[in-house]
């Protein structure tokens, strides 16, 4: 289980610590919460409750060092996930960035970094919905790699360029 301090990734809300376990009153129960604060937003907490398996479920331990340089190096070989259907590809997207899956966000934003350059050579542009969930996708990776890595996010885009140009 969690304690107090943990670093962990929640879901979409990306890379946070536990800034407190405690128990709340509802009506006549008390029942205990996990409180998320992201790392590198101190605008959102997150109140996640200990008996939802479902919503506890989407908090997993953050990378080790050596998991995030296995990630970034793989990066490469990770398939793109593009869907062409709209409505099958914002279901998809939605479950990838609330899973916190590193390798499968990684695979979405392949797909439309991939479908941004087809479309801009049209002289058109991703679709919104596209657009939100690449800008989801990258502020999941880049705040995990860059607490990771001890660099600041708008750093990590060149410090994985730099490992895969080795």
């Amino acid at each position: 289980m969690w304690k107090l301090g943990d670093v962990v990734v929640y879901g979409s809300a990306g890379i946070c610590h536990i800034a407190d376990i405690r128990d709340e009153r509802f009506g006549d129960e008390i029942k205990k919460y996990f409180v998320l604060k992201p790392l590198f937003d101190d605008k959102n907490t997150f109140f996640v409750p200990a008996f939802n398996e479902a919503l506890m479920a989407k908090i997993r331990p953050a990378l080790t060092k050596e998991e995030a340089m296995a990630l970034v190096r793989s990066m490469p070989e990770i398939e793109p996930e593009w869907i062409d259907n709209d409505k099958f590809r914002q279901e998809r997207y939605r479950a990838i960035l609330e899973s916190g899956k590193p390798e499968t966000i990684v695979g979405m934003l392949k797909a439309l970094y991939s479908r941004r350059l087809q479309l801009s050579e049209k002289g058109k542009k991703l679709r919104s919905s596209d657009e939100i969930f690449m800008k989801s996708g990258e502020r999941i990776i880049e705040t995990e790699c860059a607490h990771i890595f001890g660099i600041t996010r708008w750093e990590v885009q060149d410090f994985i360029e730099k490992e895969l140009s080795i």
